[in-house]
This record gives C-alpha cells, sequence and structure tokens, in this order.
C-alpha cells in the first residue's frame, strides 16, 4: 500500500478533502489511483492512517477514514550522521536516502581537510529524497538536514548527551558491548581520503571515540550505510 507524508494536521478525520497539488498530481496523474482504493497518509506528529478513495481528479482527493496504525518501526536508538561531504552529489543523495530508511534522524554535512565540496547544493531536491525515504521505510519523522559546517567547530560543540563516534583506520577496535546503553550517538565518517591524521589527534583530544571498524578500506558512503547500520539494526 502506497504511503505518502502530509503536512495536514487534520489527518485522522472522517472525511477529508485535499488539494495539494503535489499530492493530487501523485495519486491521480503518477499513480492512477481510482475511486475504491487504500492508501496510507502520516504526518511527523501522527500514527499512520489508512484511507479509502471516494473521489479523485485532478484538483482534489476526497477520502474516508478506515482506521488507524500506530507506528512500529521507530528506531530504539537516536543517530545523527556527521557525513563529510562528497565531490559527487549521487553519493550524498545515495547516503541520505539509505541512512533514512535505517532509521538515522538528523544529517550534519561536514567540510574536513580533505573534503572536495564546501557548499551544500541542491538542498531543495535533498529535502524531496528525505521526504520519499521516510514514506517508503515506515518511519513518520523526516530527518532534519542541517547546514554544512566545519570539522573543527564540532570538536568544540555541546554534543548534548550524544555519544561522539569517530570512525577512522587508526582508531580502537569496535567493541558493539561497550556502546550497546548507549541511546544517542553521533557517527562521524570522513571523506574520500578519511580523515586526516592531524584530526584524528583533535578528535582523540576531545574525547570523541576513535574506532576501527573493519580492516577494509570503505568508500564514504559505504561508511555512512555500515556503521549507522551497526547501531540501528541490532
Amino acid at each position: 500500500m502506497h504511503r505518502f507524508f502530509l503536512d495536514f494536521n487534520k489527518l485522522g478525520a472522517g472525511e477529508i478533502e485535499l488539494f495539494d497539488k503535489e499530492f493530487v498530481f501523485q495519486v491521480f496523474k503518477v499513480l492512477r489511483f481510482r475511486v475504491g482504493e487504500t492508501l496510507i497518509l502520516f504526518n511527523q506528529n501522527s500514527d499512520d492512517f489508512i484511507y479509502k478513495i471516494i473521489g479523485v481528479n485532478k484538483n482534489c482527493v476526497r477520502l474516508s477514514l478506515l482506521s488507524s496504525v500506530s507506528n512500529v518501526s521507530v528506531s530504539k536508538r537516536k543517530i545523527r550522521l556527521f557525513f563529510s561531504m562528497t565531490k559527487q552529489m549521487e553519493k550524498m543523495e545515495f547516503v541520505l536516502q539509505k541512512c533514512t530508511e535505517l532509521g538515522v534522524s538528523e544529517f550534519f554535512p561536514l567540510i574536513s581537510q580533505r573534503t572536495e565540496r564546501g557548499v551544500l547544493e541542491k538542498k531543495e531536491r535533498l529535502l524531496r529524497i528525505l521526504k520519499e525515504a521516510t514514506e517508503q521505510c515506515g518511519e513518520n519523522k523526516i530527518p532534519l538536514l542541517h547546514e554544512e559546517r566545519e570539522l573543527k567547530d564540532e570538536f568544540l560543540s555541546d554534543r548534548k548527551g550524544f555519544v561522539p563516534v569517530f570512525a577512522h583506520l587508526n582508531g580502537d577496535d569496535f567493541i558493539y558491548n561497550k556502546f550497546m546503553d548507549f541511546c544517542n550517538i553521533d557517527i562521524f565518517i570522513g571523506p574520500e581520503g578519511g580523515f586526516s591524521d592531524e584530526e584524528f589527534v583533535s578528535a582523540k583530544k576531545f574525547g570523541f571515540n576513535c574506532l576501527k571498524f573493519s580492516e577494509r578500506v570503505f568508500r564514504a558512503e559505504t561508511a555512512s550505510i555500515a556503521i549507522s547500520s551497526l547501531f540501528l539494526l541490532s
């Protein structure tokens, strides 16, 4: 059953009419829904609501509520991903999509010494990717995408109860049991070529957990997805 996010505060009402152009276009023109078919709607403050289509045209979709379903896909941990921006936008889009599906709640694009991109571009497209990935995976909260920031500034930032994990091949071997009791974790992933030795020393100096997750050398996007999954799928 297709699932749609809508910024609409009357979800849960018995009958509703929706005029949101993007939603109506998707339902009427792209997916070609017809009267009698069902779909799921949600917003960031609600459970899932199952509606039946009772009227549809190019301007409006009319719906009748069938039932509501409690969301069971909420992650046990809150993970914030600090990922160094890649040169290719496609790789960043891939990270946002897949890590949203895994359950990452916030994304922080980083500028580090070896980062080849200094500005977060095409933000509207990136936000759309987050929305669509949230619709697909069953989560209710669309992750936050923050503005780009310097890694050096993060060493001095208040982590607000989040445990910082800094991925580096010179770090200590990762032992999962040491992190089982932590519910809030900040994951730091380096760019192509990894974090520099100077950044590694700074991370240790400021109390970051510098960890080696594998003997293999991962691409930046692979590391983002693999390490996030370690904390979110166990």
